[in-house]
């Protein structure tokens, strides 16, 4: 979440605004396709929420559209910042390893089996 105000908002991002029977997707001009279509995802999981009562608005950056969405935030689009302009999202660095769970000793022992890049032929 961010402050409710077009300030907040940057051209590299995805931005949901719920008005209760509105649900407003606004796509920034550089935004990503993953990023739209978990934004989508989230749009869609809150329209069901509300058992399909509300409407769904998806606009997109520079669209003629966008007006009244920037009215809701009492901005203008001149307030946006660009991609560059903010911080990069935060990374999750992601390390994988493969254990062997065995109870072939009498009593359950774990053995790390591999580290990095896991293959399928290190199954058992």
């Amino acid at each position: 979440e961010v402050p409710l105000a077009t300030a907040s908002m940057n051209s590299g991002d995805i931005f949901i605004l719920d008005q209760g029977l509105t649900i407003t997707q606004w796509n920034g001009s550089k935004s990503g396709a993953a990023e739209k279509g978990k934004a989508a995802q989230l749009t869609r999981a809150i329209d069901d929420e509300r058992g399909g009562k509300p409407t769904t608005v998806v606009i997109e950056e520079g669209d003629d559209d966008c007006a009244k969405f920037y009215e809701a935030l009492e901005g203008a689009a001149g307030d946006i910042k660009s991609k560059d302009a903010v911080e990069k999202d935060e990374e999750i660095g992601v390390s994988c390893v493969l254990n062997k769970l065995s109870d072939e000793s009498g009593s359950f022992t774990f053995t790390e089996v591999a580290k990095g890049a896991i293959k399928r032929d290190m199954f058992d």
